[in-house]
Protein backbone atom coordinates (compact mmCIF):
# COMPACT_ATOMS: atom_id res chain seq x y z
CA UNK A 1 0.00 0.00 0.00
CA UNK A 2 1.63 3.10 -1.19
CA UNK A 3 5.10 1.77 -1.44
CA UNK A 4 7.33 1.07 -4.48
CA UNK A 5 6.62 -2.57 -5.80
CA UNK A 6 10.48 -4.84 -4.44
CA UNK A 7 11.32 -2.06 -2.55
CA UNK A 8 13.23 -2.77 0.92
CA UNK A 9 11.48 -0.14 3.90
CA UNK A 10 12.84 0.16 7.28
CA UNK A 11 10.02 0.65 10.14
CA UNK A 12 10.94 3.81 12.00
CA UNK A 13 7.93 3.76 14.17
CA UNK A 14 7.66 2.07 17.95
CA UNK A 15 8.53 -1.93 18.56
CA UNK A 16 4.61 -3.34 17.59
CA UNK A 17 3.85 -6.29 15.76
CA UNK A 18 2.68 -5.75 12.29
CA UNK A 19 0.58 -7.42 9.65
CA UNK A 20 3.34 -6.09 6.49
CA UNK A 21 -0.06 -6.68 3.67
CA UNK A 22 -1.82 -3.67 5.56
CA UNK A 23 0.83 -1.47 5.90
CA UNK A 24 0.74 2.40 3.73
CA UNK A 25 4.40 2.02 3.22
CA UNK A 26 4.07 6.06 1.95
CA UNK A 27 3.51 7.14 5.16
CA UNK A 28 7.12 8.69 5.83
CA UNK A 29 6.60 9.15 9.31
CA UNK A 30 6.43 5.42 9.92
CA UNK A 31 8.82 3.99 6.95
CA UNK A 32 11.47 4.92 4.87
CA UNK A 33 12.49 3.17 1.67
CA UNK A 34 16.26 1.60 1.80
CA UNK A 35 18.02 2.52 -1.34
CA UNK A 36 19.59 -0.88 -3.58
CA UNK A 37 22.90 0.52 -2.87
CA UNK A 38 22.74 0.13 0.80
CA UNK A 39 21.08 -3.45 1.08
CA UNK A 40 24.20 -4.76 1.49
CA UNK A 41 26.70 -4.50 4.03
CA UNK A 42 30.03 -2.54 3.53
CA UNK A 43 33.68 -2.85 3.62
CA UNK A 44 33.85 -6.10 0.84
CA UNK A 45 36.49 -4.05 -1.28
CA UNK A 46 39.43 -5.65 -1.71
CA UNK A 47 41.45 -2.31 -2.73
CA UNK A 48 42.21 1.16 -1.33
CA UNK A 49 39.50 3.40 -1.64
CA UNK A 50 38.60 6.68 -0.92
CA UNK A 51 35.47 8.45 -0.02
CA UNK A 52 33.84 11.37 -0.53
CA UNK A 53 29.89 12.42 1.09
CA UNK A 54 28.54 15.83 0.98
CA UNK A 55 24.78 16.42 2.04
CA UNK A 56 23.22 19.71 2.82
CA UNK A 57 19.54 21.08 3.61
CA UNK A 58 17.70 24.60 4.11
CA UNK A 59 14.35 24.51 5.58
CA UNK A 60 12.12 27.65 5.97
CA UNK A 61 8.99 27.50 7.59
CA UNK A 62 7.44 31.31 7.33
CA UNK A 63 3.81 32.05 9.08
CA UNK A 64 2.07 35.26 8.87
CA UNK A 65 -1.09 36.09 10.17
CA UNK A 66 -3.37 39.08 10.93
CA UNK A 67 -6.44 38.82 13.00
CA UNK A 68 -8.94 41.78 13.10
CA UNK A 69 -12.01 41.90 15.26
CA UNK A 70 -13.45 45.66 14.95
CA UNK A 71 -17.25 47.48 15.38
CA UNK A 72 -17.83 50.18 12.38
CA UNK A 73 -20.28 52.38 11.69
CA UNK A 74 -22.62 51.29 14.60
CA UNK A 75 -24.88 52.97 16.76
CA UNK A 76 -24.49 50.77 20.09
CA UNK A 77 -26.12 50.57 23.47
CA UNK A 78 -24.80 47.84 25.98
CA UNK A 79 -24.73 47.39 29.53
CA UNK A 80 -21.01 45.74 28.78
CA UNK A 81 -19.02 45.38 25.91
CA UNK A 82 -16.01 43.34 25.30
CA UNK A 83 -14.21 43.32 22.34
CA UNK A 84 -10.81 41.13 21.48
CA UNK A 85 -8.65 39.93 19.04
CA UNK A 86 -6.42 36.61 19.94
CA UNK A 87 -3.98 35.21 17.74
CA UNK A 88 -2.11 31.93 18.18
CA UNK A 89 0.43 30.99 15.66
CA UNK A 90 3.12 28.09 15.99
CA UNK A 91 5.50 26.30 14.61
CA UNK A 92 6.44 22.43 15.18
CA UNK A 93 9.42 21.53 12.57
CA UNK A 94 11.88 19.10 12.36
CA UNK A 95 15.06 18.77 10.01
CA UNK A 96 16.93 15.24 9.87
CA UNK A 97 19.78 15.77 7.31
CA UNK A 98 22.35 12.51 7.36
CA UNK A 99 26.18 12.43 5.41
CA UNK A 100 27.97 8.70 5.44
CA UNK A 101 31.41 8.36 4.23
CA UNK A 102 32.68 4.95 4.16
CA UNK A 103 36.70 4.50 2.67
CA UNK A 104 38.68 1.83 2.89
CA UNK A 105 38.55 -1.76 2.02
CA UNK A 106 39.09 -5.34 3.81
CA UNK A 107 42.84 -5.16 3.38
CA UNK A 108 43.68 -1.86 2.18
CA UNK A 109 43.49 1.67 3.66
CA UNK A 110 41.64 4.83 2.12
CA UNK A 111 40.69 8.19 3.10
CA UNK A 112 37.09 9.07 3.75
CA UNK A 113 35.51 12.25 4.57
CA UNK A 114 31.54 12.89 5.57
CA UNK A 115 30.42 16.74 5.40
CA UNK A 116 26.63 17.89 6.16
CA UNK A 117 25.19 20.68 7.13
CA UNK A 118 21.81 21.84 8.17
CA UNK A 119 20.24 25.17 8.26
CA UNK A 120 16.92 25.92 9.49
CA UNK A 121 14.60 29.50 10.16
CA UNK A 122 11.43 29.46 11.82
CA UNK A 123 9.50 32.89 11.42
CA UNK A 124 6.31 34.24 12.52
CA UNK A 125 4.90 37.37 11.51
CA UNK A 126 1.61 38.16 13.59
CA UNK A 127 -0.49 40.94 14.55
CA UNK A 128 -4.05 41.13 16.65
CA UNK A 129 -5.89 44.01 16.53
CA UNK A 130 -9.38 44.43 18.27
CA UNK A 131 -10.99 48.56 17.32
CA UNK A 132 -13.76 50.91 17.15
CA UNK A 133 -14.26 52.75 14.68
CA UNK A 134 -17.03 55.44 13.01
CA UNK A 135 -19.47 54.19 16.05
CA UNK A 136 -21.45 55.78 18.62
CA UNK A 137 -21.12 53.58 21.79
CA UNK A 138 -23.16 54.09 24.68
CA UNK A 139 -23.97 53.15 28.05
CA UNK A 140 -27.59 52.82 29.41
CA UNK A 141 -27.55 55.29 32.40
CA UNK A 142 -27.83 53.16 36.00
Amino acid sequence: NGGNKGSVYIYLGTAATLNLNEQDYSNEDLWKEVKATQILPEGNNLTDSDSVALGGMVVRNDIRTNVESFINNTQLMAGTLNLSAKEVARIKSFADSTAESSGGSAFGSGQSLAVNGVIATNLILSQANAYITNSNIKQPAI
